[in-house]
């Protein structure tokens, strides 16, 4: 990843490995809403959420759905609750509550 300045110029980089294993793929990386250092990795089995201000090798979350495939997913924050809802779907659309920490 890059950091770019208020410049415009590239200030660092980020190096994020999310050791998958072996048949598994990122399918999409996704900002939560209303942060700038959370990151959401969409994986086949499962969600990874890191908080890049904090650690960049261990996930804060990590759903792995217990059957199925991640397809999407789509985060819902609430601005008077700190907690985000996870909407995954594969066959069946899991929905997990996480208290998240701005």
């Amino acid at each position: 990843m890059l950091v770019i300045g208020t410049s415009g110029s590239i200030s660092s980089h980020m190096v994020l490995q999310p050791q998958l294993e072996s048949q598994n793929h990122i399918i999409k990386p996704m900002w939560l809403p209303g942060s700038q250092t959370q990151l959401a990795l969409l994986t086949a089995d499962a969600v990874k959420v890191y908080d890049l201000g904090k650690d960049v090798m261990s996930p804060m979350y990590y759903f792995l759905l217990p059957s199925g495939k991640v397809r999407d997913a789509t985060f819902v924050c609430q601005v008077t609750n700190i907690e985000s809802t996870v909407l995954t779907s594969s066959f069946i659309v899991h929905i997990v509550l996480m208290k998240l920490v701005f």
